[in-house]
């Protein structure tokens, strides 16, 4: 039989143990979440595919967009995929996708490519009513970006010239 003192030193030590753990996990995921929220993303190119568009009989234009994703944080962000629908007025100007799942190591930048499509009409629509009225077209990005976090939402607004 062993000492009283001996039992409750081991399961304090296994209490510190599981709490020294727990704090660690903890610390790790919200590391990750950060980087995962601070990520930066900067266009490098855009490639028409007019192969596509030729199909669709040019009511939709459809590019690659490359972007160089910056990961400023201490921890790597595992992207699975992108599907963001970009919208001006209410009116779908179009869509970005990507299915390719990539890692943006902790403080590095990787270029990536996603799919995209823009509605020829909603996008003539939107030049028209800027040519009329001169001021600058609101532009709402949406849609979510899962990660090995869980899903991010995406809802970012601008204004372009």
């Amino acid at each position: 039989m062993r000492p009283f003192f001996y039992i409750c030193l081991m399961k304090t030590t296994n209490l510190l143990l599981l709490g020294a753990g727990g704090v660690l996990l903890y610390m790790f995921l919200r590391r990750k979440a950060t980087a995962a929220q601070n990520l930066r993303f900067e266009p490098v190119d855009i490639i028409i595919d007019l192969p596509r568009t030729r199909q669709s009989f040019f009511t939709r234009l459809y590019y690659t967009l490359k972007l160089n994703v910056i990961n400023p944080e201490q921890a790597n962000v595992n992207i699975r995929n992108v599907v963001l629908q970009v919208n001006s007025d209410g009116r779908p100007l179009g869509d970005l996708v990507s299915n390719k799942t990539f890692t943006i190591a902790a403080r590095s930048n990787q270029v990536i490519a996603l799919q995209a499509a823009v509605s020829v009409f909603g996008a003539l629509g939107t030049i028209v009513k800027f040519v009329k009225e001169r001021k600058p077209i609101p532009v709402n990005v949406t849609g979510q970006i899962t990660s090995d976090l869980g899903i991010l939402n995406v809802n970012y607004n601008t204004t372009v010239l």
